[in-house]
C-alpha cells in the first residue's frame, strides 16, 4: 500500500473502553467526525479532525492534524496529534493517535480500508478550562470513504447542459481527432488521401506543433491554433452558463497544492460571539484534491507507474510549480511569440493538469474501473 492510498477522508468513530456489555451502545459512543489525511510521499502526515462528520456540512469545527507514518511494513501504522483550532471552542483540545492499518482480506467482500487504535487526551498549554479529562484514552476506527467525484458535487459540477454540449458524440470525437492529430509525427505520416478526408471534415492540420525529428516547433505559429481552440470552447460553456443565468466557473489563480481537499472552509467572524471564529462550507474553494488512481486490467504497469508519479506532491513540486512560475514571469514571457508559448503551454502544463485531475474511467454499468480505446467516443 502506497501513500496515495491512505490519503483521503474517513468516518472517525472513538469509543470509551468500557469493558463490561452495555444496553445502549451510544453509551460508549465518545465522538463521530469526518478524517482528512494528506499522507506525503515522505510520510509526513497533515489533514484535519472536524464535526459534524456529515459530508459537505454547511459549518464544521476543527482540529488541525500533523504526523508520521510509523512503519510502511506490515501493518502499516501512523501517529498523528490534533490541535484545536485558535479562537475556536474547541481550542485547548489536543489528542494524540497511534494506529494501524486493518488486513485486507483476499477474500473480503465488500471491504472498505479502515484504521484501527487508541487516542489520548493531553493537556494543551492554553487550555480553555480545566483538563479534568487530561490521560483519558478510548479506541477509535476510521473508515475510508470513497472519492467523490466533482461532477457529482452540486456546485462544484459543470451544468448539465454545459455538460451535454461538450459531452455530444461529434464534440468528443471532434475534440479526440484534434489532439490527436497534434501528436509528434502523427499528421506528417497520413497519407495524402487521408489527410484530404480530414481536411474535408475542416479539422485538417496545417501547422503540425512538432518538426521531424520531434522537437516542438516554436516558429510556425501552431500555439496559436491552441489557444484559439480552447478560447472557442471556453466561450461555447460561458455562453451555456451565461444563457441559464449562471455565474460561470471561477478559474484558477494558481495551481492547487497536493494538500487541496473535497471540501473547503473559510474562516469567518462568529456573528453570536465577536471573539470566536467558525468555519462555513466554501464551494468556491472545494473540488481541489486530487483523484485517485487504480490499475485498470489491460494496462501497461509502467503507464501505471508514470500517472502515479504525476499526481504526486513530489511531482507537483519538482515540476508544476517550476512550470507555472515559468509561464507566469513576464521576463520570460517577453522571450516568446504567440504561437511559441501556445505550443509550450499545450505539451507540457496543459497536459500535465488534465492528467493530474484525470478520474479513473468507470464503467457506466459495472461502476468499477475499466478502459476502452481512445476512440470509443461513447
Amino acid at each position: 500500500m502506497e501513500a496515495h492510498e491512505l490519503s483521503g477522508y474517513y468516518t472517525y468513530r472513538s469509543f470509551i473502553n468500557q469493558p463490561l456489555p452495555v444496553d445502549d451502545f451510544n453509551k460508549i459512543k465518545f465522538a463521530e467526525g469526518e478524517l482528512f489525511l494528506n499522507i506525503q510521499y515522505d510520510g509526513n502526515i497533515i489533514g484535519t479532525l472536524s464535526f459534524p462528520p456529515d459530508v459537505g456540512a454547511v459549518e464544521k469545527k476543527f482540529l488541525d492534524i500533523t504526523g508520521k507514518i510509523k512503519s510502511w511494513s506490515s501493518p502499516i501504522t501512523l501517529e498523528f496529534t490534533s490541535q484545536g483550532r485558535k479562537n475556536t471552542e474547541l481550542f485547548g483540545d489536543k489528542y494524540e493517535y497511534y494506529c494501524s492499518v486493518s488486513r485486507i482480506w483476499n477474500e473480503g467482500i465488500g471491504q472498505s480500508l479502515s484504521l484501527n487504535g487508541t487516542v489520548i487526551q493531553y493537556e494543551n498549554p492554553e487550555p480553555r478550562e480545566q483538563t479534568a479529562n487530561t490521560g483519558i484514552t478510548s479506541s477509535f476506527i476510521a473508515v475510508k470513504r470513497e472519492f467523490i467525484e466533482p461532477r457529482d458535487i452540486k456546485g462544484i459540477a459543470i451544468i448539465p447542459t454545459a455538460i451535454s454540449m461538450i459531452a455530444s458524440r461529434s464534440h468528443r470525437l471532434k475534440h479526440t481527432v484534434w489532439h490527436t492529430l497534434r501528436l509528434s509525427g502523427l499528421w506528417d505520416n497520413l497519407d495524402e488521401e487521408s489527410k484530404d478526408k480530414i481536411r474535408n471534415l475542416g479539422w485538417g492540420l496545417e501547422r503540425p506543433p512538432f518538426i521531424n525529428d520531434g522537437n516542438l516547433n516554436l516558429t510556425n505559429g501552431a500555439g496559436e491554433d491552441f489557444l484559439f481552440m480552447h478560447r472557442k470552447m471556453i466561450a461555447m460553456i460561458r455562453h451555456e452558463y451565461a444563457s441559464q443565468k449562471i455565474p460561470y466557473i471561477q478559474p484558477w489563480k494558481t495551481i492547487p497544492t497536493p494538500e487541496g481537499q473535497q471540501f473547503t472552509y473559510k474562516e469567518e467572524d462568529d456573528p453570536l460571539n465577536p471573539d470566536k471564529k467558525i468555519y462555513r462550507f466554501n464551494i468556491l474553494e472545494s473540488g481541489y484534491m486530487i483523484p485517485p488512481v487504480y490499475f485498470i486490467a489491460g494496462d501497461r504497469q509502467q503507464d501505471f507507474e508514470s500517472l502515479k508519479f504525476l499526481k504526486s506532491s513530489n511531482y507537483f513540486r519538482l515540476v508544476m510549480t517550476h512550470l507555472e512560475n515559468l509561464f507566469k514571469s513576464p521576463r520570460h514571457l517577453v522571450t516568446l511569440s504567440l504561437g511559441a508559448l501556445g505550443n509550450l503551454l499545450e505539451f507540457t502544463i496543459h497536459n500535465q493538469m488534465h492528467m493530474r485531475w484525470s478520474s479513473t474511467p468507470r464503467d457506466p454499468d459495472t461502476k468499477e474501473p475499466a478502459r476502452r480505446s481512445l476512440f470509443d467516443v461513447n
